[in-house]
């Protein structure tokens, strides 16, 4: 079991070896959207708006020679839309793992499993897109209801639609009709098993003229169940605490979050590829809202791409639930910020969905290197060695690697390779001469010294601005920030244009 963990975590390095092979952008039409748009925008509009139709085309895709008879029937003749086909030629990719073995002892295996779960995957997608599934085109993803005429003493009811996917919402516009002007909204579940009451999922109560705690306004949320009664109060502003009392939600436009094309054959200063889990959604919509507003990534200048890992180092495991996937290529779809065809960058930069990157200053702190060739920039460190206690997360074993001290790496939180050493690890991944290491960013550092030992100028540059155990004032990468901290030092930034931390909880 433990072997087995040991293995997945190894699987960073092949994922970051086809991040440099294969450099994936998805189109969309996000980036003519202007800020005055967003800040100006009025969300009545948006109820006026028809919904989009979704049109399909019938294609065929020709599997890879390393793909079995199988896996090539099961994408044959399927219904996907012109992205989604740009993007599924990445499992042929894929295949070519099964091929290393050096490092990686449970290869084969592996990418059986991860066939097995493609599989059922598009199987799902062509139902769901088949004739015979009509009803459940009419679920839809979006519903409006107004009504005006409701007495104080009437409940207004809405029943939540099918189609609502994962970062759908609900808006409630309403204008309290008593004196007091308080109000409540209940998200009421399906009835529990023995229990005559429906539970009540979050009741969320607007106390605008304060309760016996408070004179001033305050929300008071809570939950019920029919065996339990009420649950513990939460208060919005909470007493004796520091929490975040708003939020500011002008990122809220879809076209605003999808990722900025790049024109077939134009070449990008920086391609930033993001290590997420699957079950990180949170993350990955606060990075939306945040870092991946530069103009420099709304103009296409700078390329920021989601590569799912299905793990991470404090919980190894695989993502083999088929709800799980499809709530994935839901989000691909509405997003388009994680696969599709292949781009040229003059540097690479990896980062994971908890860090919070300034690009600005990244983009401008590697061109003021005006290194082209052989570079290596982040956090270096020039005098580390493997863990030997077999208890550590970061344990390497003397078979793993025998020598005491590994050679110069860059911590994993964010840190950029050159053109040239992207391009001579995919030539050894293409002729499975990459040799495969547990550590993505020791990996990393492995490579370009094996490079150096082949005769390439080698350049470490290291960054004490790159924050890899959290966030100093004036970083330009901040490790192990929560979704509501990015959002404030997004906003800090907007603001005061300084890189100012946040100790919102």
């Amino acid at each position: 079991m433990w072997v087995t963990k040991k293995f997945t975590v190894c699987v960073l390095v092949a994922l970051f070896s086809l991040l440099i092979v294969r450099h994936l952008i998805v189109t969309s039409s996000g980036a003519g959207t202007s800020w005055y748009q967003i800040f100006h925008a009025n969300p009545m509009e948006w109820l006026k708006s028809p919904l989009a139709e979704q049109e399909n085309i019938t294609v065929v895709m020709v599997a890879s020679a390393a793909t079995d008879a199988s896996t090539s029937n099961s994408l044959e003749s399927g219904n996907f839309s012109p992205e989604s086909l740009q993007w599924l030629d990445t499992w042929n990719q894929l295949t070519q793992l099964a091929n290393i073995t050096n490092g990686l002892p449970h290869a084969s295996k592996a990418i059986s499993d991860a066939r097995i779960v493609w599989e059922n995957l598009i199987t799902s997608v062509q139902n769901a897109s088949s004739p015979h599934r009509q009803e459940d085109r009419l679920c839809p993803y979006s519903i409006r209801s107004m009504n005006a005429s409701k007495l104080e003493t009437e409940a207004f009811t809405v029943d939540i639609p099918c189609g609502l996917i994962v970062g759908s919402s609900v808006t409630l516009i309403g204008t309290p009709g008593s004196l007091s002007g308080n109000f409540w909204i209940d998200l009421i579940g399906i009835a529990l098993p023995g229990e005559s009451e429906k539970p009540i999922v979050l009741h969320y109560n607007v106390r605008l003229t304060g309760d016996k705690i408070t004179q001033d306004p305050v929300i008071v949320q809570s939950t019920f169940t029919g065996s339990n009664g009420w649950g513990s109060e939460d208060r919005c502003p909470c007493t004796n605490c520091d929490n975040a009392t708003e939020e500011d939600l002008e990122n809220s436009s879809l076209e605003m979050l999808k990722s900025s094309p790049i024109p077939h054959g134009k070449n990008v200063d920086l391609l930033i590829g993001i290590f997420s889990t699957a079950n990180n959604f949170k993350r990955r919509m606060a990075i939306r809202r945040t870092w991946m507003q530069y103009d420099a990534v709304r103009q296409g200048v700078v390329a920021v791409r989601i590569f799912y890992t299905n793990m991470d180092v404090f919980s190894v495991q695989k993502h083999t639930n088929l709800m799980v996937n499809k709530e994935l290529w839901n989000e691909a779809h509405t997003y388009g910020d994680v696969q599709t065809s292949a781009i040229s960058a003059k540097y690479l930069m990896k980062t994971d969905d908890d860090a919070f990157v300034r690009v600005d200053e990244i983009q401008s702190s590697v061109k003021q290197l005006n290194v082209s060739n052989g570079l290596l920039y982040g956090r270096i460190n020039f005098d580390s060695g493997p863990h030997r206690n077999p208890e550590s997360k970061w344990y390497i074993s003397q078979e793993g690697w025998p020598e005491e001290k590994y050679p110069p790496w860059a911590h994993g939180p964010g840190y950029v390779v050159s053109q040239d050493i992207a391009m001579t690890i995919k030539a050894w991944y293409k002729t499975t001469h990459l040799k495969m290491f547990k550590l993505e960013d020791v990996a990393m550092g492995i490579w370009v010294n094996d490079m150096k030992k082949g005769g390439l100028p080698v350049r470490y540059e290291t960054d004490v601005r790159i924050n890899i155990d959290g966030c100093k004032d004036g970083y330009i990468v901040a490790h192990y920030q929560e979704p509501r901290r990015m959002l404030c030092m997004w906003e800090n930034l907007l603001r005061t244009n300084e890189a100012a931390c946040c100790n919102t909880n």
